[in-house]
C-alpha cells in the first residue's frame, strides 16, 4: 500500500522524475481541455496548471494574493499548504494516502466559490505520484441556482395556479395550487390532475392545431382568453419563458376558475344598474365611513341642498362623513356594529329635514362592509302634515307653504286650496249665524 512507503528523498525524486514525464505527454490534452486544472506532486507543491487555469487565475489573481499573499507568477513551485491556513497538516495528512481520493468540495475565497474534484496521479504501475485538482469558478452558477430555488419556492408556495409547458407543448410543470384546483374539477379533464405533467396540451383541445399555432410563436404571447371547461369558466394568462439568452423555452399559463366571479359581476351590475336607475336617493360608505358611491338620485337631490353642505357635491366621493356630523364619534360607535343596524333618524340639515334609513352591507362571505343610507327631504311633507294635525284640533290658522308640480307639491295646493275653501265656508256660516243672530 502507498502508506506503508515512506517517501525517502531519493523515491522522492524518483516520483518527481515520473511525475515530469507523465505530464510531458498529458500537457497538450491538459491545455485543451474545457476545464481548469491544477497538478501538485507527492510534497503537494504545484508543478502545472493547464493553460485555461492560468487564464482564470490571471482574473482572480488580486484576490489570490490578498488572501494567500502569493503572486500569480509566484504559483507554480508553491505548496499547497499556503492555501490551507490552520488546516494544513490535516489536509496533507488526506492527501497523502490515495485511498481517501477522489474528494469534491465548494470552497470560498472572498467572494468567489470554487467547485474542486482531486484525484491521485499514478504512473504505469500504479504508484501514487501526485494529485490532480480539476476546479471550476462557479460563483455565478450558484448565485443562478439560489435564483432558480428561490423562484422554485415561490412558484410551490404561489396561490396562484401556474402550469409550464416545453416548446413540445408538452406540460413540464405544475404546481401545487394548480394541482390542487385541477382535482376539484377532475371530473371535466380528460385525465386525472396526478397524470397531467408529461402530457401533451391537445388532449384539452378540441383543435390542437390552433393552440399549437399560437404557442410555437413567442410573438403571439402574452394572450389572455376566457375557455369554458364544461359549466366553469377558466380566465387563462399565457405568457412565454426565456432562458438567460433569450432563447424561448415554452409557454407559462397562470390561471383561475372565475365561475363564481363572473356571476357575482353579473349580480353586481345588475344591482348597480338598479341603484343608478331607482328614484330613491342613496348612500354609501365603507367600514372606515368614507363615502364611496352616491346615486344619480342622490346627486341630484344634493344639488338642491348644496349651499347647506360642507362642501360641493362632486368633492363628496372618498370624503369621510365625519364632516357631515357634529358628533362623529358618536356616528362611528352606532355605524361601526351592524348589530345597531337599520337605524332610522331625522336630521337637520339647515332649514330642512331629512329622514334617514341606514341599513348594513354584507358582501357574499357575509362580512359586514359598509352601510348604505337610503333618504329623502321630508321638510314639505313634515309642513303638510303639521298643517292637518292643526286643522284636526280645529286650528285652521296654519299656512301650508307647499306647492310645486311633483305629488307632494299638488298635494300641497290642494290642500291649501281646501283649507282656503273651508275657511270661506266657516266665515260665510259665521256671517250668517251673525245676520240671524240681529234680526232675532
Amino acid at each position: 500500500m502507498d502508506m506503508e512507503r515512506p517517501v525517502t528523498a531519493s523515491r522522492k525524486d524518483t516520483l518527481e522524475g515520473t511525475l515530469e514525464g507523465t505530464l510531458e505527454g498529458m500537457k497538450g490534452a491538459l491545455d485543451n481541455l474545457g476545464t481548469n486544472v491544477f497538478i501538485a506532486d507527492r510534497d503537494l507543491r504545484l508543478v502545472y496548471m493547464n493553460q485555461r487555469a492560468a487564464e482564470v487565475m490571471k482574473t482572480i489573481g488580486d484576490v489570490v494574493e490578498k488572501l494567500f499573499h502569493v503572486k500569480f507568477e509566484e504559483l507554480i513551485g508553491t505548496q499547497i499548504d499556503a492555501f490551507h491556513g490552520d488546516r494544513a497538516r490535516q489536509i496533507r495528512r488526506m492527501l497523502d494516502d490515495p485511498r481517501n481520493l477522489p474528494i469534491r468540495r465548494e470552497i470560498k475565497l472572498a467572494h468567489l466559490i470554487l467547485d474542486l474534484n482531486v484525484n491521485a496521479i499514478r504512473d504505469a504501475q500504479g504508484e501514487y505520484v501526485g494529485t490532480v485538482v480539476n476546479w471550476e469558478e462557479i460563483s455565478d452558477r450558484k448565485r443562478l441556482e439560489a435564483e432558480v430555488g428561490k423562484v422554485q419556492q415561490m412558484m410551490e408556495n404561489s396561490p396562484s395556479n401556474t402550469i409550464y409547458a416545453n416548446t413540445d407543448l408538452v406540460i413540464e410543470y405544475m404546481n401545487p395550487a394548480s394541482l390542487a384546483t385541477l382535482k376539484r374539477l377532475e371530473h371535466l379533464l380528460p385525465c386525472k390532475a396526478d397524470e397531467i405533467v408529461g402530457k401533451s396540451i391537445d388532449i384539452f383541445h378540441k383543435n390542437p392545431a390552433h393552440q399549437r399555432k399560437m404557442l410555437a410563436d413567442p410573438k403571439n404571447l402574452p394572450y389572455r382568453a376566457n375557455i369554458q371547461l364544461g359549466a366553469e369558466t377558466l380566465d387563462l394568462l399565457i405568457s412565454p419563458i426565456y432562458d438567460a439568452n433569450k432563447n424561448y423555452l415554452g409557454p407559462m399559463a397562470t390561471w383561475e376558475v372565475i365561475t363564481e366571479k363572473l356571476r357575482l359581476e353579473r349580480e353586481a351590475a345588475r344591482v348597480q344598474s338598479m341603484m343608478e336607475s331607482t328614484s330613491i336617493n342613496v348612500l354609501y360608505a365603507d367600514r372606515d365611513l368614507v363615502l364611496r358611491y352616491m346615486n344619480p338620485a342622490s346627486k341630484k337631490a344634493l344639488k338642491e341642498l348644496e349651499h347647506l353642505l360642507p362642501c360641493k357635491v362632486e368633492e363628496m366621493i372618498g370624503k369621510s362623513i365625519d364632516s357631515y356630523h357634529k358628533n362623529p364619534a358618536s356616528q362611528r360607535r352606532l355605524l361601526s356594529d351592524p348589530k345597531n343596524l337599520p337605524h332610522r333618524a331625522t336630521i337637520q340639515l339647515g332649514p330642512e329635514m331629512l329622514d334617514l334609513l341606514v341599513s348594513a352591507i354584507y358582501d357574499h362571505k357575509g362580512e359586514y362592509v359598509g352601510a348604505m343610507a337610503t333618504w329623502e327631504v321630508i321638510t314639505r311633507v313634515r309642513n303638510l302634515l303639521t298643517v292637518m294635525q292643526a286643522a284636526a284640533e280645529g286650528d285652521l290658522r296654519q299656512e301650508v307653504t307647499v306647492s310645486g308640480k311633483d305629488p307632494v307639491g299638488q298635494v300641497g295646493e290642494n290642500l291649501r286650496a281646501f283649507l282656503d275653501n273651508l275657511r270661506g265656508s266657516i266665515r260665510q256660516i259665521a256671517e250668517a249665524a251673525a245676520t240671524v243672530g240681529s234680526s232675532s
